[in-house]
């Protein structure tokens, strides 16, 4: 687990791995990570929900990026809600990024 969650640093990989997975991520959003205790160790949880829009395979592409990637080894995705009317299809995928605080 990383020590802290770097919403810059978060934020492009987020795009990065949006633009390789060809998809439109719309907006992001950081909010203050939340303390959240398992046991002894207390985590700094940062959720984020991911509006993105393109070809359905793409965005399972990026959904399983997001899931594999060593950089996003602390993440968790924690829902998946697709919409596939009015032509284009698009997603908000809700994901926790864990954060280690000792």
């Amino acid at each position: 687990f990383p020590e802290s969650v770097e919403s810059i640093e978060y934020g492009e990989y987020l795009f990065e791995i949006a633009d390789d997975s060809n998809v439109n991520l719309a907006s992001l959003k950081f909010p203050k990570p939340a303390d959240k205790k398992v046991g002894a160790v207390t985590y700094s949880v940062v959720s984020l929900s991911l509006p993105v829009s393109g070809a359905l395979s793409d965005i399972f592409d990026f959904i399983d990026i997001l899931r594999t990637d060593e950089r996003f080894a602390s993440t968790e995705v924690t829902g998946i809600n697709i919409d596939m009317g009015g032509g284009e299809t698009s997603a908000i995928i809700k994901v926790n990024i864990y954060g280690y605080k000792g």
